[in-house]
């Protein structure tokens, strides 16, 4: 079975435009262990009309003149939405889809995700970050919290860049198979029993 582990960084919120998007295409061996088989990685500039959200260039970094440059000389199209067919063919053998706050990330794609794990959702009542009364549970912990949790080292200057954030998810999701805690719903997810 194929595992599919991404990472979107956007132009703001539902609806904006993706600037990038990463995927590592993974299988697990006998001894639990995640290895990649496959790797997808593309950069997108905002569809024309659409203005720049200050807020969410402040955190990914990727200003216009850096996806330029990073998109280098590759001829994909400019815009996600004219290249989405080349990520769902990237994900045509797979049906198990790994993403942290996997809820936003899917909500660009026009395909559905069949099976589905949260490496945020899933370690909410692990991490225990801080309980929230309004809504009677734990503060979501975010990528570089659950990172820290499992003692997994970063590059800081890397985070919120969908390659690097993939591969920290990629880094999760391979540690909570071998935490006692969280084995369960992992098997669960990969005998698709939920």
């Amino acid at each position: 079975m194929n595992i599919i582990i991404f990472d979107v960084e956007t132009n703001g919120m539902e609806g904006s435009s993706v600037l990038s998007l990463s995927a590592l295409k993974c299988k697990i061996n006998d001894y639990n262990e995640v290895y990649i088989i496959d790797k997808f990685n593309r950069f997108y500039f905002r569809v024309p009309g659409e203005k720049l959200n200050r807020k969410a260039i402040e955190i990914n970094g990727l200003k216009d003149s850096m996806i330029a440059q990073l998109r280098e000389n590759n001829n994909y199209p400019l815009y996600f939405k004219k290249d989405s067919e080349s990520f769902k063919s990237f994900c045509g053998d797979s049906n198990h889809f790994v993403a942290h706050n996997i809820d936003f990330d899917k909500s660009f794609f026009d395909f559905e995700l069949e099976y589905q794990f949260c490496t945020m959702k899933s370690n909410i009542n692990i991490l225990k970050l801080k309980w929230i009364e309004q809504y009677q549970t734990y503060k979501w912990p975010t990528l570089l919290e659950t990172v820290n949790f499992y003692e997994i080292s970063i590059e800081s200057t890397k985070l919120h860049q969908s390659e690097y954030d993939t591969f920290l998810t990629f880094k999760i999701f391979s540690e909570m198979i071998k935490y006692e805690k969280t084995k369960n719903n992992i098997f669960n997810f990969l005998h698709n029993v939920i």
